[in-house]
């Protein structure tokens, strides 16, 4: 009888602490009440920023050895 009953407290200690793991109810996970500045990376030493742009890429022309025409495409680039 004393191996069931602490089976019994067991799983149902067991269960009370899942249970209470699976929530809070004081704050949802989220940090609130801190004030802070804003922040900003610095620039790499060395670095240089290259900004976003766009070229055509292929041939308009056809091609020498073969004589056929390539189609070209608009490539971008983000800047980095």
């Amino acid at each position: 009888m004393t191996m069931r009953k602490n089976l019994t407290i067991g799983s149902a200690l067991l269960l009370g602490l899942l249970l209470s793991s699976c929530g809070s109810f004081y704050d949802n996970g989220e940090l609130t009440g801190v004030e802070s500045s804003s922040w900003s990376e610095p620039n790499p030493y060395g670095m240089v920023l290259v900004k976003q742009g766009s070229f055509e890429l292929g041939q308009s022309a056809p091609d020498s050895v073969w004589g056929t025409q390539t189609p070209s495409k608009s490539v971008s680039v983000g800047s980095f």
